[in-house]
């Protein structure tokens, strides 16, 4: 599959990676079905392709998605992966707000992205 032509494809790719590499675990949140995806247009300075967002109890609202993403089905499945890892994770405070899970404190000192991220990797999520 060399591109993701919908919204629907998108949806389809979360629940398969939620299913096969987002399993519900001990200590870990879980991950919330596909049904709040979006695509999102980002600010033209922008160097990010994917956001989450989180609600006030600090739980995830939904993802947007570049929809410059839909050429590529490898960078979008890589995006998606680094945002299941957000929800994975929880939100912290940073950047005046919630914000990317790697600078908030708790979860750099910590080393949880890190880890996550290596477990994902050696899961086999990453390979194309």
């Amino acid at each position: 599959m060399a591109s993701v032509r919908s919204l629907y494809d998108v949806k389809q790719m979360y629940e398969t990676l939620r299913r096969r590499y987002f399993p519900a675990a001990e200590g870990s949140r879980e991950l919330p079905p596909a049904k709040e995806i979006r695509w999102y247009w980002l600010a033209a300075n922008s160097d990010a392709l994917g956001i989450t967002h989180w609600d006030a109890d600090g739980d995830a609202q939904d993802v947007g998605l570049a929809p410059l993403l839909r050429g590529s089905y490898h960078l979008m499945k890589h995006i998606l992966l680094h945002e299941m890892t957000h929800i994975r994770l929880g939100p912290t405070p940073s950047c005046g707000g919630f914000s990317h899970a790697w600078t908030g404190p708790r979860i750099a000192r910590s080393g949880l992205w890190h880890a996550e991220t290596l477990r994902l990797v050696q899961a086999g999520a990453f390979q194309l």
